[in-house]
């Protein structure tokens, strides 16, 4: 089976240029200069355009999907591995359509390609040509993996936490095999406690607020109720009145003291 298409073999299928075009390419010497300016290009859209993780996402996804196709009877896994292979046969032949355009060009014509725009145009269809096929594979993989049934948090249901200070909330999504691990969080008040794509919570002000964690697929939640309060004077003791109380009375007494 073939492997997903991955940085290397582009390079190599940006490199693979025949002798004979590399004789007439070889007295100005573009191999080096050329490649460095086509990945400095590539990459600042590939990495703009998530393309790196969705391959290791796809990556995922045929290696689960095959999995499961081999624990179904008949010809599941050939049948998983022949859609596979069509996917990406078809994603090769059309990057091989654009690469012949690129290593076609003389320096001079590189040049005035960069210019024209034409070789970020390549680069946008190269991406969305592996764009799209990583979709397919999403796709092709959803009919053989369980979906989505739950998420929960590790932890207790209360959290309290002092102003400015962050905790790492951890969510798993089930079955473990399930088609999409994929979650997104929220906070129902961001004046109060706010949350990133990773989970890490961040206590801004006191008062109480309700973090979610979402599958993509699914739609399945589960929820954590944060609390945040301010202490006495960075003392980590909470400042409630019975506190402030205590506070200034030892604080009274120490200074009476001496």
């Amino acid at each position: 089976m073939k492997k997903l298409l991955s940085i290397v073999l582009i390079l190599f299928l940006f490199l693979g240029i025949s002798s004979a075009a590399a004789a007439a390419h070889a007295p100005f010497e573009p191999t080096a200069d050329f490649a460095n300016e086509f990945w400095a290009m590539y990459n600042r859209e590939a990495h703009a355009r998530n393309l790196f993780a969705l391959e290791a996402r796809a990556n995922d996804y045929w290696a689960r999907g095959l999995v499961q196709a081999n624990l179904r009877v008949g010809r599941t896994v050939q049948s998983f591995e022949t859609a596979i292979d069509a996917i990406f046969d078809d994603m090769h032949a059309q990057i091989d359509v654009i690469a012949l355009q690129i290593n076609s060009l003389t320096l001079t014509q590189w040049r005035q390609a960069v210019a024209d725009g034409r070789v970020q145009r390549w680069i946008t269809q190269m991406i969305n040509i592996q764009i799209a096929a990583f979709n397919d594979v999403f796709a092709l993989a959803q009919r053989y993996l369980p979906a989505v049934t739950g998420v929960r948090l590790a932890g207790a249901a209360t959290r309290r936490l002092e102003t400015r200070r962050q905790i790492n909330l951890s969510a798993t999504v089930t079955p473990a095999n399930a088609v999409n691990h994929l979650v997104t969080w929220s906070s129902s008040n961001r004046s109060v406690a706010t949350v990133d794509a990773r989970g890490r919570v961040t206590a801004v002000g006191p008062g109480t607020a309700t973090i979610t964690v979402r599958t993509v697929s699914g739609n399945q939640s589960a929820s954590v109720r944060v609390t945040v309060y301010n202490t006495i004077l960075g003392t980590g003791y909470e400042a409630t009145t019975t506190n402030w109380l205590l506070f200034f009375f030892g604080f009274g007494w120490i200074w009476m003291w001496f």
